[in-house]
Order: structure tokens, then sequence, then C-alpha cells
């Protein structure tokens, strides 16, 4: 999977980012820094990405199936906190500073893949669907 980021006034590719071995299902950036990216991918893992040096920074791993979608909060909710949703039927809170461990877990509410996930506007409660 790769990232393509262009210039929206020339139409010409900026940057081209790779990590993932497989396709990427989803991408965000973290509204508390708008030089990170996170994409979610057919690999299991959620990828960071550090756009100012082109590079991964981090590679997630907490799926145990394709990553289908990330949700984070408006900016000054809560800084480095995310959501990931998988075809696993899990919905994981995750924080950059906890190194790749997931704050939340949540399972048992869909019997099928979750395809999406999003925060309400005051970001103490998280949306799926299935």
């Amino acid at each position: 999977g790769e990232v393509g980021i262009f210039d929206v006034a020339t139409g010409q590719v900026v940057q081209k980012l790779t990590g993932h071995s497989k396709g990427i299902r989803s991408i965000k950036y973290l509204p508390s820094d708008n030089h990170v990216l996170l994409t979610g991918s057919e690999d299991q893992t959620v990828g960071v990405f550090d756009v100012r040096g082109g590079q991964q920074t981090q590679s997630i791993a907490g799926h145990n199936n394709w990553v289908m979608d990330i949700a984070c909060p408006r900016p000054g909710i809560v800084t480095d906190r995310f959501a990931s949703c998988s075809s696993d039927k899990t919905v994981k809170i995750w924080e950059l500073r906890q190194n790749g461990q997931a704050v939340h877990c949540f399972e048992g509410c869909h019997t099928e893949q979750i395809t999406g996930i999003a925060f309400d506007p005051e970001g103490t409660r998280l949306v799926s669907v299935s």
C-alpha cells in the first residue's frame, strides 16, 4: 500500500509514502499534529507517518484482520488519541504516547466486520457500523 500526497492547486504529486505490505483501507491526519498521518491497512496494522520526513515512524499491530477505518476526535479534545476498527469485529482506541498499546478494546457489539467509525462532536462517544 502506498500513500500519495498531492498539491491541490497544481495537481502534482508532492510525496509518496510507503510502509504497509498490503493495501491501505483508510487514512486520517491526526488533528493535534498536521504532520502525522494514520493509515489502516489490510496487513492488520495502523501506520503512523511523519509527512515532514516522509517516513513511517510507527507500525501498530493489534487487530487480527484488515483495519477498515480510523477516526480521530476533533482537535483539542484528546491530543494523541485515535480509534481503529477492523474486519476482526473489534474497535480499539489508541494513544500514540502508549507505544502502540490499545487503551480500550470494544468487542461483542457486531456480528459482521466493522467497516466504519466516528467520534461524536464532544469526543465522548464512538459509533461504529458493520
